[in-house]
């Protein structure tokens, strides 16, 4: 304990090891819930579930606990919500680049956002962008989540008629029902503010399928519900960087740097500052905490799994008294322990057989992992009120992103909507006192090149 102590300084914050190995679980609760969706979402793109999910708790565990040691902060990485997104049902799905291809833009991200954190350039890449588009693209990538989740519940269906893109679910099927009382419940703990909401959410609608035997409690495969964890070799080091020199390739690489520096950014400063560890508006040891979400996104994607970022339900394990390294210590160990519950992670993930809509297009649902979709979508969506609606010259490209990522059913064609009209704009209203914003322009010609001569489906 004395080591302990003296390591982590844990007498000068003001905690204890008993505190800190609180904050460590009460941080895994809060989050754990990407141990279920990751490889749910990633597995939409053609990857192993079983590969995914040890390649989750693996790249958490080193990201998280490298982040306690080096840069001794209470705060817990993993593989980001938004980022798999744009993994799978972008980049793979509708831009039709294949996973192995979309593993080494993430791998390529990394390298870069670790290269810029050294060379201290990350402020300038990160203010050359409003703030306002910024949270957009958050509350933006929100909604395209909580709608894949309403869908995954059968909530809201597809449709073939031409006067009828989406239409209503058919909610009195058993499973969508289960679905909706768990949705509603994960809501009611949430304003109730209980940590660890959104996998409660998940636990308590995974036993009302066990109730109605919708669902069983055994591994799919007749194996222990624990076991030792499954193969990473589908996904270990399967990198194509055939596409390297292409523009498309290019434009998935600055995405993913861009998402991870805002995320990384926006977390580290809201957690520190609830902290107390923001020093005239500056964060101490900045380097290692942005060199750790850099070296956990380039150690996840040789693991097989998407950007390794910053958590913001770091402030669940704050808010619980957890000031220094050891809580996130605490948080990695116990995402390494999870590795040995791959059965029961594959039994949640399998979803549901139940055909619905028109033509019956859908025939796999899951409304044990829906509502933790649209949960964490609306809480991504809360960044709207930091949009400054007044000034058009930063809410017009805000509007456009929030509306075009779900819409088109794509990030990036939704960032582009956004990034040229804020070009544009910037453009048309110049202040003769201010510096041009010159990357504004580049990320603007960029998507214009995209928009241009790449094709769109």
């Amino acid at each position: 304990m004395g080591a302990l102590d003296r390591f982590f300084k844990l007498r000068e914050h003001g905690t204890s090891v008993r505190i800190e190995v609180i904050a460590g679980i009460t941080t895994f609760m809060t989050m754990a819930y990407i141990i279920f969706v990751q490889p749910f979402v990633l597995s939409a793109a053609g990857m192993d579930a079983g590969a995914v999910m040890v390649a989750t708790c693996l790249s958490a565990a080193f990201a998280t606990i490298l982040m306690g040691l080096w840069a001794k902060y209470p705060i817990a990485l993993a593989p980001g919500m938004g980022e798999n997104f744009f993994f799978a049902f972008t980049v793979v799905l509708v831009m039709g680049i294949s996973w192995q291809k979309a593993l080494a833009a993430v791998f390529v991200a990394g390298v870069i956002f670790l290269i810029l954190t050294f060379l201290k350039v990350r402020h300038a890449l990160v203010e050359a962008i409003p703030d306002s588009v910024k949270h957009s693209i958050g509350a933006g990538i929100g909604i395209f989540i909580a709608f894949i989740g309403l869908t995954k519940m059968g909530i809201v269906v597809r449709n073939d008629a031409p006067d009828a893109f989406l239409m209503l679910g058919p909610l009195k099927e058993m499973p969508v029902y289960l679905g909706i009382i768990g949705l509603i419940l994960t809501f009611a703990m949430m304003v109730r503010k209980v940590k660890g909401s959104i996998l409660i959410g998940i636990i308590f609608t995974y036993g009302l399928f066990l109730v109605f035997n919708l669902v069983s409690f055994t591994s799919p495969d007749g194996g222990p519900l624990v076991s030792a964890p499954p193969s990473l070799a589908p996904v270990l080091f399967q990198f194509d960087f055939s596409s390297f020199f292409t523009l498309e390739f290019l434009m998935i690489v600055i995405i993913f740097l861009f998402m991870d520096l805002f995320d990384t950014t926006g977390t580290l400063i809201a957690v520190a500052g609830q902290a107390g560890f923001l020093k005239d508006g500056k964060l101490e040891r900045a380097t290692p905490a942005f060199a750790s979400d850099a070296i956990g996104t380039v150690a996840g994607a040789c693991l097989g799994t998407s950007t390794v970022t910053s958590y913001i339900e770091s402030a669940a394990g704050v808010e619980s008294g957890g000031r220094t390294g050891l809580t996130s210590v605490v948080t990695g160990i116990l995402f390494l322990l999870a590795m040995f519950f791959a059965p029961i992670v594959k039994t949640i993930g399998g979803g549901v057989q139940i055909c619905v809509g028109m033509n019956e297009t859908i025939c796999n649902i899951n409304p044990i992992l829906g509502p933790a979709l649209v949960a964490v979508g609306a809480m991504m969506a809360g960044a709207l009120k930091r949009v400054n609606w007044s000034d058009y010259t930063v809410s017009i490209p805000a509007f456009l992103i929030l509306v075009g990522i779900p819409l088109t059913y794509s990030i990036t064609d939704g960032l582009g909507f956004g990034f040229v009209a804020l070009a544009i704009l910037k453009l048309v209203k110049h202040d003769p006192d201010k510096p041009r914003p010159w990357l504004v322009y580049f990320l603007g010609l960029l998507f214009i090149l995209r928009f241009a001569f790449l094709p769109l489906t």
